[in-house]
Parts: C-alpha cells; structure tokens; sequence
C-alpha cells in the first residue's frame, strides 16, 4: 500500500470533521438540553487542545499572528462554554443563597 501524502492526509481529516459536524448537528439537535451539554463539553475539550497547540506554535514563532488569534478564539469558546455549563439547567431552581 502506497502511503499518502500530506495533502492527502489533511483532505481525509477536513472531510472527516465536516461529516462529523454535520452529523452531530442533525443527530443531536433534536434530543434536548443534556444533549446540547454533552456537545458543549466536547466542544470545550477541543477547544482547551487546539488552543493550546496554537499558543505552543505561538510561543515558538511569536510574530505568527494565526497561531496567537487561533488561541485567543479557542480562550473565547472556552469562556463560553464554560459559562454555559455553569449556568443552572432548565426546570431548576437556583441555589438559595441567604
């Protein structure tokens, strides 16, 4: 078997992460909120590795301005999906906080 080249490899991973997305949102859209925090957790461990590959590279090519806004964007979804995982679920009450 002949081994494929870069390209190649990076084009099975695109198509693979674009049927994965695709899939994700139409299998799971409909089942509900615990559906949609089990996604947001993926979600934030994607971001938490990729943000730090980015600042990584970052930190070894500091004048590469895509490596620094790739971290700074996966810091935002991380911010955001930990907020919403903190925030209390649908149907119930807020802790009592006298």
């Amino acid at each position: 078997m002949r081994r494929p080249s870069v390209r190649t490899a990076r084009n099975v991973w695109v198509a693979g992460f674009t049927l994965a997305a695709d899939l994700r949102a139409a299998g799971l859209a409909g089942l509900g909120p615990e559906a949609d925090r089990a996604q947001v957790r993926g979600f934030a461990v994607l971001s938490t590795l990729f943000g730090l590959n980015h600042l990584a590279a970052a930190v070894r090519a500091p004048r590469s301005g895509s490596n620094w806004f790739g971290a700074g964007l996966n810091a935002v979804g991380i911010a955001v999906g930990v907020a919403a995982l903190a925030a209390p679920r649908p149907g119930t009450r807020a802790p009592d906080r006298r």
